[in-house]
């Protein structure tokens, strides 16, 4: 990788979880957040799903302008697994590829979730109003095949956790860095996405994350794959 690429992948670590959580609290002030929780509690139907349909067309642009916000930081995970990747694997192999694999399928499941959640919604939202929105959506929701397609959303939020531990084991980062990115990934994970909970995660992994990207930017356009980089001391 080149200076530029390696800087453009050092800025990627910390404005991927940057964008995506300014994306998510974008559409958590403009529409209803208790969605999520009456669906697990079985109080999420056709009739709730139409009444969020109006919330998105009564606030599209800055629903679009959370998609989009979203979007640029799915993309930007991109270079920031693979700058990861290349500060871990030469002192943690096992774990750097364990958080490659499942920051990849995150990003597949980003995709996923860009347009059966944001497009799918802005486009039923123009036809708010309609008696047949809400059954459509609830239909959506609930085909097998559709589930199955989010499944690597939901499992690449957990690429953080080997990314984290593969740069502290090859000395990338120091441990409150670690545990800093455990901490968020493990709140969110539980909580869910909430202003708050989606707050703590953006600040924990860009403060977690932060280190590796110093490290990448000191080893610019190292000589080979793997180059081990200046280590960050055991009891830190």
């Amino acid at each position: 990788m080149g200076r530029k690429a390696t800087w453009f992948g050092a800025g990627s670590i910390v404005s991927a979880p940057l964008l995506i959580g300014l994306g998510d609290q974008l559409r958590m002030a403009e529409v209803d957040t208790s969605a999520s929780a009456r669906m697990v509690e079985g109080e999420y139907g056709a009739e709730q799903a139409a009444e969020y349909l109006e919330q998105v067309a009564a606030a599209s642009g800055a629903y679009t302008a959370a998609g989009a916000l979203t979007y640029a930081g799915a993309l930007l995970l991109v270079p920031a697994l693979v700058t990861i990747w290349r500060l871990s694997v030469g002192g943690s192999p096992r774990w750097a590829w364990a958080g490659a694999v499942l920051g990849t399928l995150g990003v597949l499941g980003h995709m996923v979730h860009l347009q059966g959640y944001y497009a799918t919604n802005l486009a039923a939202a123009e036809f708010a109003g309609q008696p047949w929105t809400g059954e459509l959506m609830m239909a959506l929701e609930e085909q097998p095949f559709t589930l199955a397609l989010f499944v690597p959303f939901l499992v690449g939020w957990l690429a953080a956790v080997p990314q984290a531990v593969g740069l502290r084991r090859a000395r990338v980062i120091p441990t409150w860095a670690m545990g800093s990115v455990l901490a968020g990934t493990l709140v969110f994970l539980v909580v869910g996405s909430t202003p708050w909970s989606t707050g703590l995660w953006m600040v924990a992994l860009i403060a977690g994350f932060a280190p590796a990207a110093a490290a990448a930017v000191r080893t610019a356009a190292p000589a080979e794959v793997g180059a081990p980089v200046e280590p960050v001391p055991a009891g830190r």
